[in-house]
């Protein structure tokens, strides 16, 4: 029961207390002067925002400004770079190209000059066959005579008188 009449003159005090803050006109919630100083408080702070915003703004704008001359000078630097870049590689290509023909010529001239050690060799090759040909032939003139005199040769004259020789000796049968 003890909470119960708490409870009860608790909800009567704070009754109490908001009817004496009431104003006889119920439209009216707070005076006309507490009102206008907190209108003109919050206006004040308004205008220091807003004049805050602008300078901000102003800032941003010149942020802005000194990003796009920036921009517009890398803009102009990559140009120029892009520039140099297909200069570069039109150099580079025509150099290819220079050294491409360079390289085919000199694939020619090594062609032909291994023909010409090839007719070389064969030339020197057949003048060595020829020299020692040369130099063997008096050995070959030596052996054939040395030959020709080691073989008995037997001439017309010889086989005449074999034959006359043969008839003239009596045979022993």
């Amino acid at each position: 029961m003890k909470k119960f009449m708490m409870m009860i003159m608790f909800v009567l005090v704070i009754c109490g207390a908001s009817y004496g803050a009431e104003t006889a006109d119920p439209e009216i919630y707070v005076r006309k002067e507490v009102f206008n100083a907190h209108m003109e408080s919050i206006n004040s702070k308004f205008d220091a925002i807003m004049r805050e915003m602008k300078q901000m703004r102003e800032e941003m704008r010149e942020e802005i400004k000194g990003i796009k001359e920036e921009l517009k000078a890398q803009r102009e630097e990559i140009k120029q770079v892009r520039e140099e870049m297909n200069k570069e590689i039109k150099s580079l290509r025509q150099d290819i190209s220079n050294i491409a023909a360079s390289v085919a010529a000199l694939s020619q001239r090594v062609h032909d000059i291994d023909a010409r050690i090839g007719d070389t060799q064969n030339f020197l090759y057949l003048l060595i066959v020829m020299l020692g040909i040369l130099m063997a032939l008096p050995m070959v003139q030596k052996f054939l005579e040395w030959n020709a005199s080691r073989k008995p040769s037997i001439t017309l004259e010889d086989v005449k008188r074999l034959i006359e020789e043969s008839k003239s000796e009596p045979r022993n049968a």
